[in-house]
Order: C-alpha cells, then sequence, then structure tokens
C-alpha cells in the first residue's frame, strides 16, 4: 500500500518541465537543458525513495545528487562561458516533486512497489480454487511406466548441464542465441558465460529464452543480465527470462546492468510481467512462487568509456564494461568477464573502435558480432538496381555501425585474441556460404582459431 503520497512514480515519471518554443537561441537552450535535467533529478529522488520503502530502509538521494551535478555541470560547459543563466532556473524542485507524488500515490493505491521504484498497479484476482491430488496406480499404470524414464532421462540431463556450467574449474560460454533482426532459424543476440558458479547473460533478443530453455542452462541459477544497447533483437526476450528463471526457481531479485535508459527498459517489463507474475502467486503460492524474488532491479553502468568500468564484481568473477561505438545508439556498451586469469569479451553491436580494442586485449574468448561489408553492399547494388529505394538506404545505413569481418580479424589479431566466436553474423547464411564469407576472410588476418557459432555452441575455457 502506498501511503503518505510516496513512491507513486512508476512507469509514469515526473513530468517534464516546460520548453520555450525558442530553445535555438542558446541561452535559453541552455536552461532548457537544465530544467530537462532537474525533471530527471526529480524522477531519481521517488525512485530512490520507493527502492528505500521497498526495502525497508532510509533514502539516499547522494546518487541522484551527484549525478544531477555532472549533468547540470555538462549542460553548462556545452554553452561555454557566459552563457547559461546561474540563478532562477531551478524552479522549487523539492515543491514539484511533492505534488507530483500525492498526486500519482492517489491514483497507484494499493500497487506494488518494484525493486527499481516502478509501481505495478493492483490487479484483481480471483478466488484460487482447491486443486485435490492426482489418483496414483500402486503398480504404476502402463502409462505412468512409459513415462517416467523420458522424465528421468530429461531430469538427468539436466543435471549433467548444470553440473558442467558450473563447474568452478573451467570458464563456459554458450552462444544461445546467433541471430540478428533479419529472419532466420536463429535466436537472436544471447550469450551466457559461466564463472566460478556464476551464470551471467549478455543480452536477450527474440527467442532467447527458449534457446535456453532447450539447452537446459540453469536458469533458477542466473546470476544477473547485461545488456549492450537497447536495439529490440538485443532486448525483446529479457520479460521472458525474468519470468521463467522466476518460474524455474531463482530466489533472488534480478539485477539487469545496462546504459542510461536501463531503468525504463526495467521498469516496463517489472509493470508488463507483473500481472501474469500476480496471478501465478495467488495460484501457486508464496511458498512455490516468492513475490520478493519475481522482479528486476536495474543498474544503469555509468562511465564506461575506452578504458572500462567494473560494474560487476562477486567471488572473483569481475564484469567491466566498455564503451563502444554503434552510432546513433549512443552509449552503446561491450563486456568484459575475468576470472582467475582468464577472460571472456562480448564484443556488443559496434564499428572497431578503442573501447572494442582495449576490451579485447590478451582476451582468450572474444565473442563478437561482424558483418560481409561485401554481401551488404552487393546487394545494396542490387536493390539499386530493382527499383527498391526504401531498402537499398537501410541497407546502406547498416554497414555504418557494424564491424567488417577483414576489420574484425585484424583487430582480434593486434590485441591478442586467442579464439573469435562469430554471432550475429550479417547477413544470416546457412553451410559452405558461412564459410566463404565470414570464417575465411576472418582468418585472412586472424592466426588465431575461428568458430562461426550456432545456437548452442560451447567453448571452455580450462582454469589454471
Amino acid at each position: 500500500m502506498l501511503t503518505n503520497g510516496l513512491l507513486a512514480l512508476a512507469f509514469i515519471a515526473v513530468p517534464a518541465f516546460a520548453i520555450p518554443a525558442n530553445a535555438a537561441d542558446p541561452t535559453v537552450k541552455c536552461e532548457s537543458g537544465k530544467l530537462k535535467e532537474a525533471s530527471k533529478y526529480g524522477a531519481c529522488r521517488l525512485k530512490t525513495e520507493a527502492k528505500a520503502v521497498n526495502k525497508g530502509a532510509a533514502a539516499n538521494f547522494s546518487r541522484c545528487e551527484l549525478k544531477f551535478a555532472d549533468k547540470w555541470n555538462k549542460v553548462e560547459s556545452k554553452a561555454g562561458p557566459g552563457v547559461c543563466p546561474t540563478e532562477g532556473d531551478a524552479v522549487s524542485i523539492d515543491d514539484r516533486i511533492t505534488s507530483d507524488t500525492d498526486e500519482i500515490a492517489t491514483l497507484l493505491a494499493g500497487g506494488t512497489v518494484a525493486p527499481s521504484g516502478c509501481v505495478i498497479p493492483a490487479v484483481p484476482v480471483g478466488t484460487t480454487p482447491v486443486a485435490t491430488p492426482a489418483v496414483c496406480s500402486d503398480p504404476p499404470s502402463p502409462l505412468e511406466d512409459a513415462i517416467a524414464p523420458a522424465i528421468a532421462a530429461a531430469q538427468a540431463a539436466a543435471d549433467m548441464t548444470r553440473a558442467e556450467l558450473l563447474d568452478p574449474t573451467v570458464i563456459t560460454v554458450v552462444t544461445c542465441g546467433t541471430g540478428t533482426p533479419l529472419p532466420s532459424d536463429r535466436a537472436q543476440a544471447c550469450t551466457a558465460v559461466f564463472a566460478n558458479g556464476k551464470f551471467l547473460l549478455f543480452d536477450a533478443g527474440d527467442g532467447a529464452q527458449r534457446s535456453m530453455e532447450n539447452l537446459d542452462l540453469p536458469l533458477d541459477a542466473l546470476t544477473a543480465v547485461f545488456l549492450t544497447h537497447f536495439h529490440s533483437d538485443h532486448i525483446a526476450d529479457v520479460g521472458e527470462v525474468m519470468s521463467r528463471s522466476w518460474i524455474l526457481g531463482r530466489t533472488s531479485t534480478l539485477p539487469i546492468y545496462g546504459s542510461e535508459p536501463i531503468e525504463r527498459v526495467v521498469d516496463g517489463f517489472n509493470l508488463i510481467y507483473g500481472t501474469d507474475e500476480v496471478y501465478r502467486i495467488a495460484h501457486h503460492g508464496e511458498a512455490i512462487m516468492p513475490p520478493d524474488t519475481l522482479l528486476a532491479e536495474a543498474h544503469e553502468v555509468i562511465g564506461a568509456d575506452e578504458d572500462g568500468v567494473v560494474v560487476f564484481s562477486e567471488d572473483g568473477v569481475t564484469v567491466t564494461a566498455y564503451g563502444v561505438d554503434h552510432s546513433p545508439v549512443e552509449p552503446a556498451l561491450g563486456y568484459r568477464v575475468d576470472y582467475a586469469g582468464k577472460s571472456v569479451v562480448i564484443s556488443g553491436d559496434t564499428i572497431d573502435t578503442p573501447g572494442l580494442q582495449n576490451a579485447s586485449l590478451g582476451a582468450d574468448v572474444l565473442v563478437s558480432e561482424v558483418m560481409s561489408y561485401l554481401l551488404i553492399e552487393t546487394t545494396e547494388c542490387v536493390l539499386e538496381d530493382l527499383g527498391d529505394t526504401r531498402n537499398e538506404g537501410i541497407f546502406k545505413d547498416i554497414r555504418t555501425y557494424h564491424i567488417d569481418v577483414a576489420a574484425l580479424g585484424a583487430m582480434a589479431e593486434t590485441a591478442g585474441v586467442d579464439t573469435l566466436v562469430l554471432t550475429h553474423m550479417v547477413p544470416s547464411l546457412t553451410g559452405f556460404l558461412v564459410d566463404g564469407f565470414f570464417t575465411t576472410p576472418v582468418s585472412a588476418a586472424f592466426s588465431g582459431t575461428v568458430l562461426a557459432a550456432e545456437d548452442g555452441d560451447r567453448v571452455t575455457i580450462p582454469l589454471p
């Protein structure tokens, strides 16, 4: 229950302050920028308050204040000396927050506060029917005898996979989704890294969850999700990952890491899946479906540049986020996992950039997206000849933010990568065409091992 006019900033953000019509004027533009940051500051305070109440703790606004001060100073610095007004443009932020919270709290009273501060409005739930136990035969019926071996074999296979992946003596990489936005039989972007009992998932595009379940990945042991950017083919299945990992037995709130829009994305999935989860708790009970672990919590990655910033560190396993270039998508991230002197790098979608180069230095495994510029340029020419100007333009544009086979091979060679795993291959090909347009041209510039990955491929790194 939301009380005292607090914590109601759910998927409803603090309304933005009005932006003057003459925003082209440098002084007005600066003031507008400050007002925009003030609005974000208000939203941050409200979400922080929501998190604190959800955890029964006192709110600490220092993160909001530091971020607000940094953004405010950047607005002034960008405008130049003497351009920004220094007084009179903060607009009673605290008063505005108070009135907004009171109003929204009245509307959403009775909702559930997610870890990110998202409020899931109260959901009407009917009476749960009483389930009676099945009447089992003794001895087992022929049908039970027929079903039992299949279930036992499936459980044994899942247990074996679990033991292999959570083995602390190796790091294992599983390509659970190697596809692109273009239609194919592959799941979209999804890479799982297992290190010292941690299950770290990088991106979850369409089909990722189904792929992971088909591969028997131990989703109840999912530790954290890391998003490289917010194109749909990298996040479409995030909600399914959140929901299914909880249904399958995840016992803690799921942290999801990503750049600045991460709170909006996580709030959205919490809101969308919140209704389904309320029904499941009502049906199966809190002992089976614990409500305190069903939601995801956003963790914003701040300060990721070409030198990287550590965003996760547990039991010797660290994840460092690097800024990469997928413009106009900004910021876009790549990640490096380090454990026991071994490393795995996830490129994210990018061209050849200092961030990718630095992340890849001495990597045991680099899982990288890649494009065949030759095929894409040729297709662009064909589309031009056919008069298909729309798709011709799209094929021209996509070359600007993916790395070509030759550039990837050269970069990996310079960085001293041991094994290069190709994923998100554009365009998606099969059979000998993969070798002809991807593996062979990459290998022309790279002397290490090259794997053109399929969904479900594994690469194992023995630990010293």
